[in-house]
């Protein structure tokens, strides 16, 4: 992917995701990650 902060921050997003969401973090959804770090590292602006 990026680089090896943009993956730990994206995984963290995803596992966060998947916890609340009850999905994998395979299938992140196309909106704003929980945490400042992933919304730094994510490749668009947040919607909104």
């Amino acid at each position: 992917m990026g680089s090896p902060r943009q993956s730990r921050a994206l995984g963290r997003a995803g596992a966060r995701l998947a916890d609340g969401a009850g999905r994998p973090s395979a299938a992140i959804p196309a909106c704003a990650p929980p945490s400042a770090p992933a919304r730094a590292a994510w490749p668009w602006p947040p919607p909104g």
